[in-house]
């Protein structure tokens, strides 16, 4: 044994302990959190979340897009915990809705939103696309190569989701309770 360890050449630098120089080399390994330095990305149906919060618990969690699924749904194929820390790029999952505020698909920023519809113990874990859409810097800087930029203006009145039916038109849900939930309105072009 002791002949093995004399085998080991010894490295010595001029002016700089090694000892030092290994104590910097192991804090930079250890220091360097692998999920803080990849962001959540779109590739080839696999969607990579490095970091996701629920519940005051951290993950990183790879999800496979369920091909032909109509609406788009995805699989839960790996997931790992990871250290909790302060980040703005993290998702959270809360309430069996999955939210992603940054998620690069080929150069292009996206937000995504997927609701938890299946996670049986004996089956797979399956999340189905709730809503999605691409980041306003993109569409300002034009990276989608739009003729035209949309004009957004602020219409009266307070919502709780909107939308934009395939004519064109405008729709709220209101914030007024109702029998059943709350209003729903159309915007008739000067009011709702």
């Amino acid at each position: 044994m002791q002949d093995s360890i004399n085998a080991i050449p010894s490295i010595r630098y001029e002016g700089l302990n090694a000892w030092v120089l290994l104590a910097l080399l192991i804090t930079a390994c250890f220091s360097i959190n692998p999920a803080s330095a990849q962001r959540p990305s779109l590739n080839e149906g696999v969607l990579a979340l490095p970091y996701v919060v629920s519940n005051e618990t951290a993950y990183s969690a790879e999800l496979s897009l369920i091909p032909d699924s109509d609406p788009i749904r995805f699989e839960l194929i790996a997931s790992q915990p990871l250290a909790l820390r302060d980040s703005l790029d993290s998702g959270s999952f809360a309430d069996n809705k999955l939210f992603v505020t940054d998620i690069d698909v080929n150069g292009l920023a996206y937000w995504l939103e997927l609701l938890l519809i299946d996670h049986e113990v004996s089956t797979a874990t399956v999340f189905e696309v709730l809503d999605f859409g691409v980041h306003a810097a993109v569409i300002s800087s034009n990276l989608l190569g739009l003729d035209t930029q949309p004009q957004w203006q602020r219409l009266p009145g307070n919502a709780s989701d909107i939308g934009v039916s395939a004519d064109g038109s405008g729709w709220a849900i209101g914030t007024d309770e109702r029998g059943g939930g709350f209003g729903i309105y159309q915007w008739l072009g000067t009011t709702w």
